[in-house]
This record gives structure tokens, sequence and C-alpha cells, in this order.
């Protein structure tokens, strides 16, 4: 598995790729003093979850339709 940690400002984001192909973008939308808001852009069978909703398991969301905070 790999790690990277990067600093992102508002409306920067990085692009992931499996195999070569683009799956998702994730940009910073908001920042509070406590959290961050993440906007995602994918194709509707690219499951995105929450870590702490259970992760794959768990309560799934399409990111292409849907906002995730």
């Amino acid at each position: 598995m790999k790690n990277l940690i990067l600093t992102r400002r508002v409306k920067q984001g990085v692009l992931i790729y499996k195999d070569g192909e683009f799956v998702c973008e994730v940009t910073v939308t908001n920042l509070g003093l406590k959290q961050c808001k993440l906007g995602f852009v994918a194709e509707e069978n690219i499951k995105i979850d929450r870590k702490e909703k259970g992760g794959p398991h768990g309560n799934s969301l399409s990111t292409s339709k849907k906002e995730i905070s």
C-alpha cells in the first residue's frame, strides 16, 4: 500500500489513477478550523466511502451525483 501526504489549498486537488486510467479527482472546496470539505468527481461505478462509515462494506455513495463532506 502506498502512502502520500500532500498540502493542498482551497480549489486545489489531486487526480487518482489506477493502471494508468483516471479513477477520481479530489478537490479541497472549503477549509475550517477543525475540518476540510472535499469534492469528488468520478464515474458512477466508482464507490467512495467515508472511513468512519464502515469502509468498503459501509455506506457507499456514487460521487458523480452526491457531495460527501
